[in-house]
């Protein structure tokens, strides 16, 4: 399909998005079923309310108007690449309450606002498919819904923006990495004296933090919580390469074999190599949580926009909550469980589930 190609009709676009979810949904393999003693049912807890606040930003994308702080989708090929400031963004999508008051920074003010601000400092990569408001905006949501109060950065690399431009999302994701393992650097040595900085990535997002992290040694005593939500990366490199990113406090993975953008994503464009965000990976120093029981749109990818149940556990992470503590059902994988049988090996098997969540 041509990257180019457009679809105007909002009719139209679910249309293909139905089809193409369809033929992915017929196109995957049998997922390792887990076995859960328990099996919990809670109601969808209301998402709490919502305010416009500044977003502290660093883009390698092209400048569309500098004064108002908006950026296009294009690679930004000047100098360093990256443009640090501050804008004013409404976490719900709407204009309306939010002044279009924007700021930008050299580099060094940026990280010394970081500095001043004396608080933890949650970065958030995006992943395919996101306008540069829309990744600012998205930042601040999971801050506001997980009541996690810190310095809130978007990292926003020039995704098109376009639902049939994955190709071009993926190597702007991979001429990203460079600029955001330097931005990495610099942003954890500016993390206040006894305050951690927080990492979440949602799809190829987690593609490019992971490359980035591989190439640092970041102070441990710096680095909080590292939370990958569906990381469209192939499996086999996620599981050989997960462990070496980094001396984070607590490593946690989200995932859903119900995933249909990821089962598109592998069958199209990775020759149906399975992503690490649609299988039940055990790991240690990782927890997993399985998502799959939660409602979160025809695609299933988007549930750390769409439940407030994974928000409260994403909040939960960031306060260093262990899982104990949390409304998780403990799993075991059972294929895992029968090697451990038949091996009398002593593997992690423990998968832990996000409980279902009931209509309002």
């Amino acid at each position: 399909m041509p990257e180019v190609f457009k679809i105007e009709n909002r009719d139209s676009r679910k249309g293909l998005l139905a089809c193409l979810f369809f033929l992915s949904a017929l196109m995957q393999g049998c997922h390792a079923p887990l076995e859960c003693p328990v099996k919990t049912r809670l109601s969808e807890p209301p998402a709490p309310q919502l305010y416009f606040a500044n977003v502290l930003f660093v883009t390698d994308r092209t400048p569309a108007n500098l004064n108002k702080a908006s950026f296009s989708s294009q690679r930004n090929l000047v100098a360093d690449h990256l443009i640090y400031g501050s804008k004013c963004e409404d976490p719900a999508g709407r204009r309306s309450g939010c002044s279009e008051s924007s700021t930008l920074f050299a580099k060094e003010e940026f990280f010394q606002q970081i500095s001043d601000g004396r608080k933890d400092v949650l970065l958030f990569v995006p992943g395919f498919n996101y306008s540069f408001d829309e990744s600012l905006q998205i930042a601040l949501r999971i801050a506001e819904r997980t009541k996690f109060d810190a310095t809130v950065v978007s990292y926003s690399w020039p995704s098109r923006h376009q639902l049939l431009a994955y190709r071009s999302d993926y190597d702007s994701s991979e001429w990203s990495v460079e600029h955001l393992t330097g931005f990495l650097k610099q942003v954890a040595l500016a993390v206040p004296e006894g305050k951690f900085l927080h990492i979440v990535a949602h799809s190829i997002g987690g593609r490019i933090l992971l490359q980035a992290l591989l190439r640092l040694q970041l102070p441990h005593e710096k680095l909080g919580e590292l939370v990958m939500i569906a990381p469209d990366v192939d499996t086999q490199i996620f599981v050989e390469q997960a462990p070496k990113c980094g001396a984070f406090r607590r490593k946690t993975l989200y995932v859903s074999p119900r995933d249909k953008a990821l089962q598109f994503s592998q069958f199209l464009f990775h020759s149906n190599k399975r992503r690490a965000g649609e299988e039940y990976i055990v790991l240690d120093g990782m927890e997993t949580i399985d998502a799959s029981l939660l409602h979160a749109g025809i695609t299933g990818h988007a549930y750390f926009e769409e439940s407030q149940l994974m928000l409260e556990d994403l909040g939960a992470v960031l306060r260093n909550r262990p899982v104990s503590e949390r409304r998780l059902d403990a799993c075991s994988v059972k294929s895992l469980d029968k090697k451990n049988s038949t091996n009398g090996s002593s593997m992690p098997l423990t998968i832990y589930r996000l409980p279902e969540n009931r209509a309002k």
